[in-house]
């Protein structure tokens, strides 16, 4: 995975103007327990739109979490409405596009879905290498192969222990 695959340096850019949605391909509804018995939602949906400049693209069924379902209409949950004009992303000019983190649903790869959004697949790419760094970091902390004294209580517990144990010996 090169530098470019992550969001923080994303490889598109808005296009000038806006793209509108032609058609709803598919749609696909997903109900769950979540949290607390409350029901979490999902829907992924394909549509077809157009750019400013050509028509015809399918988007990727990107994944729209909800957290409370409620007892909506399924149809209200769709991120968008045939003829509703969206913003829209095309490949910066250059960029070489890792569809496995990058799904593209056209050969263009625009996008109506915006790349990099909080849940997505791109988002998660990112964020689930630093994620485990982290636990890694933490485990090897409090199981003793690197002694960080200030994250772990029981390393703080030894060390006031032995300080004790040392000032009676000295005295």
């Amino acid at each position: 995975m090169t530098i470019v695959d992550t969001v923080q340096d994303m490889p598109f850019e808005n296009i000038s103007g806006d793209c509108l949605i032609t058609d709803l391909v598919s749609r696909e509804f997903k109900q769950s327990a979540g949290a607390n018995g409350v029901s979490k939602c999902e829907i992924r949906a394909v549509y077809r739109f157009c750019t400013p400049q050509s028509c015809d693209h399918l988007s990727w069924d990107s994944p729209v979490e909800f957290s409370y379902c409620g007892a909506y209409e399924e149809h209200e949950y769709l991120p968008f409405a045939v003829n509703q004009t969206t913003s829209c992303w095309k490949p910066k000019q250059g960029a070489k596009i890792n569809k496995e983190i990058w799904p593209c649903g056209n050969p263009e790869c625009y996008r109506i879905y915006e790349p990099g959004a909080t849940g997505s697949k791109e988002h998660m790419a990112f964020l689930f290498p630093l994620l485990m760094m982290y636990g890694i970091s933490i485990c090897l902390c409090c199981t003793g192969w690197y002694t960080c004294p200030s994250l772990c209580p029981s390393f703080r517990a030894e060390a006031e222990m032995s300080e004790g144990s040392e000032e009676v010996e000295a005295a």
